[in-house]
């Protein structure tokens, strides 16, 4: 079902019920019982096919994008020199920087992925903690300074 042909029973039957202003889960409920291979989805993917078709536009399908081993080698090398030279670069700036200059679409849960193999995590602390944790950091300087003057004397 992934191929929509203009003489294919089930497409021709999925459309004159559209036409005839059926809901998808109508159409699907009623071919069900023809068509037991038949899912929800399926039926709303051929009315939108057939509805871009009908406005003359080409329709897209989306495809997984696969790097082979060097091109993922290439772009972790790209990202390691990236956050050598500036540690503070965005991910979304980071993708639009590969794309530029590498020629490779990379995508962001992919990025942040690579990012995490690569070592580069940024845990920031919220602003609810951001009182305890200066008291913290006074206590410790504190405590650093009168373990320093102890054993300076000692």
């Amino acid at each position: 079902m992934a191929t929509f042909q203009e003489n294919d029973v089930l497409y021709k039957s999925i459309i004159a019920r559209k036409l005839s202003k059926c809901s998808g889960s109508q159409i699907h409920r009623d071919l069900q019982p023809q068509f037991p291979n038949l899912t929800y989805k399926t039926v709303l993917a051929i009315i939108r096919s057939y509805s871009l078709l009908r406005n003359g536009q080409k329709i897209s399908r989306k495809k997984s994008i696969k790097f082979n081993f060097l091109e993922m080698r290439e772009i972790r090398n790209f990202i390691r020199d990236a956050y050598s030279i500036n540690n503070e670069l965005t991910a979304p700036a980071l993708c639009k920087k590969i794309e530029n200059e590498l020629g490779y679409e990379v995508k962001l849960t992919m990025l942040k992925k690579l990012r995490r193999e690569l070592g580069f995590i940024c845990k920031s602390t919220k602003c609810a903690n951001k009182e305890k944790r200066l008291q913290f950091c006074t206590r410790m300087l504190e405590i650093k300074v009168i373990i320093n003057s102890k054993f300076k004397y000692l």
